[in-house]
């Protein structure tokens, strides 16, 4: 079961951490819910906290549901993911061509395979997509692997 924001209804990731709030509001009287990190330094006047990146090479923390395994993390921007999607995440293959002007992602060769977080997918997913169609490749022909039911790109 994944953690979600009381109040933006986003689900956590594995390494955020959730905080009890309690807002007075006219019309619903006073009431509490588990809030993330980003909402209470709204709530707060502070700003965003940034998100934990784990570098390739790094420690990465333990599983807090599943002792002597490592988090699960994007492999792609690093980032810890989503309670509801760490169980199955998403796989994509990439080709340095697909992001020649990602800065971030120039470790990425020709052909490798990642499993990723559902920001990373939105952002490259189209990318693959037209590179596919510009090869002559209509994805709904390729075989069924990953990517949601899709052809792994």
């Amino acid at each position: 079961m994944s953690r979600h924001c009381g109040k933006c209804d986003r689900t956590l990731r594995y390494d955020e951490r959730d905080e009890f709030v309690q807002e007075q509001t006219p019309d619903r009287g006073t009431w509490g819910y588990q809030a993330c990190p980003n909402c209470v330094a709204v709530m707060n006047g502070w700003p965003a906290p940034p998100p934990r990146i784990y570098p390739v090479g790094t420690r990465v923390p333990h599983h807090p549901q599943h002792p002597g395994q490592d988090l699960p993390i994007c492999g792609l921007c690093r980032l810890a993911l989503h309670e509801d999607e760490a169980e199955d995440p998403e796989t994509i293959r990439l080709y340095a061509a697909d992001v020649a002007d990602v800065p971030w992602l120039s470790f990425v060769r020709d052909g490798q395979a990642f499993g990723c977080c559902r920001e990373c997918l939105t952002l490259l997913k189209p990318r693959v997509l037209a590179r596919l169609k510009a090869q002559g490749i209509v994805p709904e022909t390729l075989p069924l692997w990953a990517f949601g039911g899709e052809a792994m790109l």
